[in-house]
């Protein structure tokens, strides 16, 4: 498990929650979570902002 998924599980937070607060399609969100894609810095960035975590709480070293 990735931190970002870690992150999710840990605050009870649902993918497509994530998505909807973000503005980007579920399966994109879903893609980048699973490590299915590489999360990009873009992505990144919204998500922290959207959780309101740094960037070091959600990408793996």
């Amino acid at each position: 498990m990735n931190k970002l998924q870690q992150y999710l599980k840990d605050h009870g937070i649902k993918v497509n929650w994530l998505a909807e607060k973000i503005g980007v399609s579920y399966t994109k969100v879903v893609d980048a979570v699973s490590g299915r894609t590489k999360l990009t810095a873009e992505l990144a960035r919204l998500i922290a902002n959207a959780l309101g975590c740094s960037l070091e709480e959600i990408i793996d070293d």
